[in-house]
This record gives C-alpha cells, sequence and structure tokens, in this order.
C-alpha cells in the first residue's frame, strides 16, 4: 500500500468527448490538468458513494447493474 503522499501514475482509455470537455476545462482554468479533473471526478463519486451508501446502489444508479445487481452488457 502506497503513502497517501504518494501519487501513482496509471494508464486509461476514455472517450474522446471526455477529454475535450477536460481540456475545455483546463482551458477555462477548472482545473490544472488531466488528472487534477480526474481526480476531482473520483472524490466527488466517493463522497457521494458515502452519502448514498453502498457501492452497489451507486452502479445501479449509473446503469451497470440491474434490480437483481447482475451486471449489464
Amino acid at each position: 500500500r502506497e503513502d497517501k503522499n504518494t501519487k501513482s501514475r496509471i494508464a486509461i482509455t476514455i472517450d474522446p468527448e471526455f477529454i475535450q470537455w477536460i481540456d475545455h476545462k483546463i482551458d477555462e482554468k477548472i482545473f490544472a490538468s488531466r488528472s487534477h479533473a480526474i481526480e476531482f471526478a473520483i472524490k466527488r463519486l466517493m463522497e457521494e458513494e458515502r452519502q448514498k451508501g453502498s457501492d452497489r446502489r451507486l452502479m445501479r444508479e449509473a446503469g451497470y447493474l440491474d434490480e437483481q445487481d447482475n451486471l449489464v452488457k
């Protein structure tokens, strides 16, 4: 497990539309970088999950699980 002050470098595959949106927000000085935008989004999701309850509920709301908690293909 890594120290909380240490950041990890990862690679992701993301829709070009999202990249364009993030880059636009960087140009508007909303985010400092793509990493900043993605970290912000993940932090917001984590906070939302804590407020709403379980990750299963969040996954259902996002359309990844059906009402019986089966993965939606």
